[in-house]
């Protein structure tokens, strides 16, 4: 379990699968060369059940262009899977030494099955540079006849299918070997909370015995015992038995079969759980069921979900617009601000963007320090405003929670100016970041009435639309920039937070001459947004906001006077202001001044009936418990990838009910591994992280230039996630970043065509002009069918240039992990992130550092305090890799099993700690040597 593997979502190719296409028609084109198969890395073998063994393979890594070119500097260094070949029995054989029933030449599989998906993405157009379009990760399933015993050594043969090696050997060590069927939360569990984990797989094409349309039939093991194994000492504390969570043909959600799929189950496989919630024990643990493997670790304790909570502040905190940013996570390297110069006020524009100032007649200085909206750095203060609205509430919910110094940003305003360290300014951390944004509504406003431009209103917008060049980081876009005019609403919302944010620094123990200017801001916004036509929902929250800071009980007139009774409490992609303010109102004090109770209480009535059902009818029984998930979500834009648990929170609040909290955790438990694809929805976290954000910023910033390391970003960015039939930019595809072009890229098929060549399976080309001249004249499209057998759990595609699934908002996606991950905290006692392991690469050479083709190569590390993996590559290929620390992480390194050639090779180690944090490119992790012929 090799490279990205570990590190970030698994996925697989299309292009071999066109290969055999073309010529299974009888096509005249010739294949290029840069598209004949050549055999893909397998970068794991391991079994999946005792009879069942998965073979993973990937195509390779692509260097990215960095900072000053385009994708045409895209390199891609790979091999294509023949998957053909790779689809047949024969080119398979499993031997073994100690057990005798795979003696001799060993066995042949009875059955095979693929699954694959696009897992390094480059262009679509890549083959006028004579590249592929995509490199794909492989999941091949073998079935033997027998099963395999426990504790035996096997050796799998196969027939010219690898690039690196086609012998693989492991021991079918439950203890030791990692199962890609079980998932769990790979961050962890509070002692007293309910804790589970699944087990499940979809096999792709696999159909055989019982396993039917690649669903692993996990019947023989109803009341398998599994384990709960502690790191430290690795004893046993919990002994349980598997029951069936979901079969595969019950439902997951009532959404359309045309954005979901017919079956409406997200799995397309029975989901079996393992419930070991009778586990309380502070520590780190993993859990392991027999006759299968065990899980990524995880770790229990009061405040388990401070490292995910302290990843999603960052990732706010990496959105700021106009500072420099000390980014800790990659060695203090500083992430740039953009400029604040050529900034231009039209009293005409309204809250959408602006793609170029036309009118430079009227510049503004002295704004600066909103939000980037997503992978681009424009604001949008009326959806940005939810941002500090979500961390007020999370803070007003238990403050005790949260201090001076638990996420421990710093800044300066420019390179010239001291660094301004929040971690010690003697304010909760979560209130430095909910008043970001606020204290920017301040500084616009109060900028347009000193120049002239404005008369107390807050901007609809700012910045500029887009992003450039994908090549340059936002301090490097000089383009001018626009501040849009005055906005009623969004003065009204920043009334509210103005009131609410003093109160929470007063609450804090900040001193009058602190709080007090912000509520006379807010009593001065709110008369100029009422006096501007103010109305609805913008009124209700602002007088929430207000009531809530000023304890006047005209507030809380003016708060109720705007409650909709028609009020939809499900809402399709974010919380809106109304069920913020609503939210805020609920768990308001019975001292506070004047309240209303029965008011109060008719809204907390109206949570738990109108709200809550939404979130919690068929949440807990999903195969997932993906409660986060409104029964007719639609599948996109956060919908799975987000925790969004505003109204379970808010319930466990003022009813004091752990069912409601249990519901917020199980939202938190699915984003943070407990999923189909055991994938980490945000960057920069947990084993297995979803690395795949659009974000040009980090790729300048952060460009590892790398064999062995795929493209990194910052870390905390949540992505809009899996995408349900075509996007935004309609259906087809025709750019690189279109999701229908990452869809394209699945098999079993999301996309099918009518064209015969490929056998009514993708890619498809929505125009015949579009079509490449290597490529089947029928590769016509005839649009996206959802009838397809991929399940929408694993719909997620770490196309890094997608917009409609890679992008992520500040307040759409990002918003949800820091208030859903605050919700869960226990009662701060301080924190301390987490260093990055690291290792240093020792082979003992002959002085002359060459080493003879057909040796065996013994590599070892020294690795830092922590390191519980280490993986080792040459080139690009997969070497293998080592768990075992006592011997320096020592592997030998047979190369005569491997397909090098003579010449120079460079060999690096990647270092692992339990939390799945990875070591960094560096020198001493390399080392290049010589191969020499015998």
């Amino acid at each position: 379990m090799i490279r990205s593997l570990f590190a970030h979502a698994v996925v697989g190719t299309l292009l071999p699968l066109l290969a055999v296409g073309l010529l299974a028609a009888g096509d005249e084109t010739v294949l290029p060369s840069y598209l004949v198969p050549t055999g893909a890395d397998v970068i794991a073998v391991s079994p999946l059940t005792d009879r069942i063994v998965l073979v993973q393979f990937s195509e390779g890594i692509i260097d990215y262009a960095g900072q000053g070119q385009d994708r045409e500097a895209n390199v891609p260094h790979y091999g294509l899977l023949d998957v053909a070949r790779a689809s047949t029995l024969a080119r398979y054989r499993l031997g073994s030494r100690d057990d005798p029933a795979f003696a001799g030449e060993g066995l042949a599989p009875v059955a095979v099955g693929r699954k694959s998906k696009g897992d390094q993405f480059n262009d679509l157009f890549a083959y006028n540079r004579k590249q592929p379009t995509h490199l794909s990760r492989h999941w091949i399933y073998l079935e033997f006849p027998t099963a395999l015993t426990p504790g035996r050594t096997y050796t799998l043969t196969l027939d010219k299918l690898a690039a690196n090696s086609d012998v693989w050997s492991f021991t079918f060590d439950e203890s030791t070997r990692h199962n890609e069927a079980i998932h769990l939360n790979q961050v962890g569990f509070r002692p007293q909370a309910p804790k589970f984990a699944y087990v499940s797989q979809f096999m792709g094409d696999f159909d055989h015995g019982r396993h039917h349309e690649g669903g692993l039939d996990l019947s023989d093991y109803d009341g398998e015992v599994f384990e709960v194994v502690r790191l430290d000492d690795g004893r046993v504390v919990h002994r349980g038995k598997l029951a069936l969570q979901k079969p595969k043909g019950e439902r997951d959600t009532w959404t359309s079969p045309d954005n979901i799929g017919p079956s409406g189950n997200f799995s397309r496989a029975d989901v079996w759980q393992a419930d070991f919630s009778a586990v309380t024990e502070p520590g780190r643990y993993r859990l392991t069921v027999r006759r299968m493997g065990n899980s990524f670790p995880f770790e229990i304790g009061d405040d388990v979900y401070r490292r995910a909570w302290v990843t999603a502040m960052r990732g706010l905190f990496f959105m700021r617009a106009g500072i420099d940013r000390q980014v800790r996570e990659y060695g203090d390297i500083v992430y740039p601000g953009e400029h604040r110069d050529h900034l231009f006020y039209l009293p005409n524009g309204d809250r959408k963007h602006s793609e170029k100032v036309a009118d430079t007649s009227r510049p503004v200085t002295g704004v600066w320090g909103w939000y980037h909206d997503a992978g681009d750095w424009d604001c949008y203060p009326y959806q940005h405003s939810i941002v500090p609205a979500l961390l007020l509430l999370a803070y007003d919910l238990d403050p005790a929670r949260f201090g001076d110094g638990d996420v421990g940003n710093r800044w300066r305003l420019s390179p010239t100016d001291p660094w301004i360290d929040e971690g010690s300014n003697g304010i909760p951390d979560i209130l430095d970041e909910a008043g970001w944004l606020v204290a920017f509504m301040r500084r616009a406003r109060q900028a347009l009435v000193a120049q002239g431009y404005g008369t107390g209103g807050v901007p609809a917008y700012v910045g500029i639309e887009g992003c450039g060049k994908l090549s340059t980081g936002s301090w490097a876009d000089t383009r001018d920039l626009a501040l849009h005019g005055e906005d009623a609403g969004i003065t009204a919302q920043y009334a509210g937070l103005a009131a609410w944010y003093g109160a929470a620094l007063r609450r804090a123990g900040q001193p009058a001459e602190t709080t007090d200017p912000w509520l006379a801001e807010a009593a001065e916004a709110w008369r100029w947004a009422i006096a501007h036509g103010a109305s609805g929902k913008d009124v209700l929250f602002g007088a929430a906001g207000l009531y809530r800071g000023t304890g006047d009980p005209a507030y809380q007139t003016a708060m109720l006077a705007a409650v909709d009774a028609k009020m939809n409490w499900d809402y399709w992609n974010r919380p809106g202001h109304d069920h913020v303010a609503l939210s805020l109102y609920a768990i308001l004090s019975d001292d506070h001044p004047g309240l209303d109770r029965d008011r109060r209480q008719a809204v907390r009535s109206d949570i738990i009936s109108k709200a809550l059902p939404f979130w919690l009818r068929e949440g807990p029984q999903r195969g997932f418990r993906a409660t986060h998930l409104s029964r007719a979500q639609q599948i996109h834009t956060g919908a799975l990838s987000a925790p969004r648990a505003l109204f379970p929170l808010v319930a466990q609040a003022f009813t004091g009910e752990a069912p409601y909290g249990n519901a917020a955790q199980f939202a938190a438990d699915y984003c943070l591994g407990g999923n189909q694809m055991s994938l980490v929805w945000m960057s920069g976290l947990g084993w297995r992280s979803d690395g795949a954000f659009f974000s040009p910023d980090s790729w300048c910033l952060i460009n590892p230039k790398s064999l062995v390391y795929p493209c990194i970003v910052l870390p905390g960015f949540t992505t809009f996630g899996a995408r349900s039939s075509w996007d935004f930019f309609g259906p087809g595809y025709k750019h690189t970043g279109d999701e229908d072009f990452s869809r394209s890229t699945a098999y079993p098929v999301i996309w099918r065509k009518t064209g015969a060549s490929l056998g009514g399976q993708g890619p498809a080309y929505m125009k015949s002009s579009e079509i490449p001249n290597w490529a089947s004249k029928d590769s016509l499209g005839d649009g996206p069918r959802n009838d397809t057998l991929f399940p929408v759990g694993e719909w997620r595609f770490p196309n890094k240039y997608s917009i409609a699934a890679s992008e992520g908002t500040v307040h759409g996606s990002m918003s949800h992990p820091a208030f859903t991950y605050a919700g869960l905290l226990g009662t701060f006692r301080g924190f301390t992130p987490e260093a990055r392991p690291t290792v240093q690469l020792q082979l003992q050479l002959p002085a002359d550092s060459q080493a003879t083709l057909g040796d065996t190569v013994r590599l070892k590390v020294k690795a830092s305090t922590g390191v519980v993996r280490v993986e080792y590559y040459y080139g690009w290929h997969v070497i293998g890799a080592s768990t075992v620390a006592a011997d320096g992480f020592a592997l030998s390194w047979d190369t005569a099993r491997f397909k090098l050639a003579a010449g120079e090779q460079r060999l690096t180690a990647k270092a692992f700690t339990s939390t799945g944090l990875e070591s960094l490119p560096s020198p001493t992790a390399e080392v290049v040597i010589g191969f020499r012929n015998r």
